[in-house]
């Protein structure tokens, strides 16, 4: 790809990512070699890589190596972004049930008064950091629905970890973050969070009425021994974790452009109010 000596196109990168990637695959095919500073990046794009990924593409890659870090802290074996295979494929099948859209359809009117809860609570002309605010939600609203259960004062710590993990997975932050008392600190208090969310539903105390994404984990152990005890703790934290970069920065995103686009925000906020014109109904 196109860059200078040294840096490589770590500039035009980061300035202007999608940009690049499009000018690149134009010029240059759908192959091609990125580099930036120290990293080298082979980039594969267009319909035929699409195609191929789909079609060939668990025969001839693996998520495997940069996943793997991902596991360490808690000492697991099987991680569905660090699985590949049968493996993978098991994994996906015992959390099918779990993400499945149906698993919110009864629950749509609490997201909807914890929504309405928590911007109450930050009250009226107040500053807000959109980002955080969205991850804070993401992680409660996701972590109820599919674990039935609400963490409070958890979410600096939880926030924390997950990012180390993920950019320490990407090489964006070297591993020596591990050594940092405050890296060591969120570890404890995530591990401690796992370990309480497997109890609580071990011992039956989520007042949920079907099974729900952790229950399923467990379930699956009933008949084999198919997950270690650190495989459960890693998952017990896949709710609260999952969307905290993707959905999250979604969101915040959404909500810039419609407050840049006023006629798309008042399009839905006249969908909204029919809809919530005699209360919610599922």
């Amino acid at each position: 790809a196109d860059g200078l000596p040294i840096i490589g196109s770590a500039i035009p990168m980061l300035k202007h990512p999608l940009r690049f990637f499009v000018e690149q695959y134009h010029k240059k095919g759908a192959i091609y070699r990125v580099n930036a500073l120290h990293k080298s990046y082979v980039v594969m794009c267009g319909i035929e890589a699409n195609e191929f990924m789909q079609k060939k593409g668990m025969e001839h890659f693996s998520s495997k190596p940069l996943w793997d870090s991902f596991k360490d802290p808690f000492k697991a074996d099987k991680f569905i972004l660090a699985s590949d295979g049968k493996e993978h494929l098991k994994l996906r099948k015992i959390m099918r049930r779990g993400n499945s859209p149906l698993m919110l359809h009864n629950r749509i009117p609490e997201v909807i008064e914890y929504t309405k809860q928590v911007v109450i609570d930050h009250g009226k002309n107040t500053d807000i950091s959109v980002v955080r605010f969205m991850q804070k939600m993401v992680i409660d609203q996701t972590g109820a629905l599919m674990s039935n259960i609400y963490l409070e004062d958890s979410f600096k710590e939880l926030e924390f970890f997950t990012r180390s993990l993920m950019n320490m997975a990407n090489s964006r932050w070297p591993k020596l973050i591990t050594q940092l008392p405050k890296y060591r600190k969120a570890k404890k208090k995530a591990l401690k969070i796992s370990r309480l969310i497997l109890e609580k539903h071990r011992n039956k105390e989520t007042n949920n009425t079907e099974p729900d994404f952790i229950d399923d984990f467990l379930a699956a152990n009933e008949n084999e021994a198919f997950f270690s005890e650190n495989d459960l703790e890693l998952a017990a934290l896949a709710p609260f974790t999952a969307g905290l970069e993707t959905a999250a920065n979604t969101l915040a995103f959404l909500l810039l452009d419609l407050l840049q686009h006023p006629e798309s925000l008042n399009e839905i906020k006249q969908e909204v109010d029919a809809v919530f014109k005699e209360g919610f109904n599922t």
